[in-house]
């Protein structure tokens, strides 16, 4: 396995801590890191913002490829992928086709008004998005195209719209020990593009509009060990709550998904 550094901006590393890769040399980085394709890498992206104006791809290895590939932050939550295009929902993606035999893996990163977009096998931990102020398209909050494993990821989607895309395709998804708040404030509507996530273990889903959901958007049935509030569906699957869980903050300005004290998720979840 290699290891190379990634940091914002543009310029010429040579991929050590002490001179990373720049922003710009992203694909010179992944592949330095796979040697082109044939061993594991990991892509460490030190703290800052790594600003993109699109969708920007990521992992975008050869066809033939069977290498994992890590994009790692440094430190959790410290590097962020953002989109400056405050209006489009742009997507980060993940891979390139569902053909492609390589894994994709985030670790402690954060998208920052990103639709997050698996378009091959890929694997997150510790992922955090924050989306707000983006104008509603069929990006959503997810979208996947293979089989994707979410672990302790949090996803916050507050896009400015009368309606809110929840998932796109999202099938053969797994969510475990992850946390999702939508801000339904402004939305008339939810609806979902193609299936929802297959399987949940230990996840939180709330809103803050209950009205805005006319339909199981998630999957209720497909849960286990979960907390469901103000998304429709008041009862179903294994051993689930249905109630607040009582995050510390949901406003776009600071997310924080801590539980308060009182919270009735604490202690109530099962090990994976």
């Amino acid at each position: 396995m290699a290891t190379v550094y990634l940091q914002p901006g543009s310029g010429t590393g040579s991929g050590t801590l002490a001179d990373p890769y720049y922003y710009n040399e992203i694909v010179t980085a992944h592949n330095a890191a796979t040697s082109t394709g044939t061993v594991d890498g990991v892509v460490v992206l030190t703290d800052g913002d790594y600003e993109h104006s699109a969708n920007k791809i990521i992992g975008n290895l050869s066809s033939s490829s069977t290498v994992t590939l890590e994009f790692k932050a440094l430190n959790t939550h410290q590097a962020s992928f953002k989109n400056t295009s405050p209006t489009a929902c742009n997507s980060l993606e993940v891979g390139t086709s569902s053909s492609q035999g390589f894994i994709v893996k985030l670790t402690g990163v954060r998208l920052d008004n990103y639709s997050f977009y698996c378009k091959g096998p890929a694997e997150a931990f510790k992922l955090k998005q924050v989306v707000s102020g983006v104008t509603q398209s069929a990006n959503a909050c997810f979208r996947g195209s293979d089989a994707v494993t979410l672990n302790e990821c949090e996803f916050y989607y507050a896009p400015t719209a009368s309606s809110l895309v929840i998932f796109n395709r999202a099938d053969n998804t797994t969510m475990n020990g992850c946390t999702l708040f939508f801000d339904t404030s402004g939305a008339s509507s939810t609806s979902n593009v193609g299936a929802s996530p297959e399987t949940y273990k230990n996840t939180i889903i709330s809103s803050n509009n209950g009205s805005a959901f006319t339909a199981d958007l998630f999957g209720v049935s497909g849960m286990t060990n979960c907390c469901v509030h103000n998304v429709y569906a008041t009862s179903g699957g294994t051993n689930n709550i249905f109630a607040d869980p009582q995050l510390v903050d949901v406003s776009s300005s600071n997310v924080d998904f801590r539980l308060r004290p009182s919270s009735p998720c604490i202690n109530a979840g099962t090990a994976s």
